[in-house]
């Protein structure tokens, strides 16, 4: 699994990227959890550890219309780029 300082750093850079929700899993354990075509083999079949990040959303996105959501979903991947980026970085 990822070592402890290795955790503490990306939950510090998170944290101060406004994703303060993450955690670390076993690849192979969610291969078995997540449907075909969403599994960490999918992308990557020689994973070994999977980082999952989140943001808390306020209530108004799912009282929203239909397209201010797929608006939200969108500019979500665009906040994922900058954990993904640090993660290539520390190897």
């Amino acid at each position: 699994m990822v070592a402890q300082p290795v955790f503490d750093e990306a939950g510090a850079f998170l944290g101060k990227n406004g994703i303060p929700i993450f955690g670390v899993a076993d690849a192979r354990s969610l291969d078995h959890k997540a449907p075909e075509g969403f599994r960490p083999s999918d992308f990557l079949p020689n994973a070994k550890t999977v980082m999952v990040m989140a943001r808390p959303l306020p209530l108004t996105v799912f009282q929203a219309p239909r397209n201010n959501r797929v608006y939200s979903f969108y500019t979500s991947s665009f906040h994922a780029s900058r954990p993904a980026l640090f993660s290539r970085q520390q190897g």
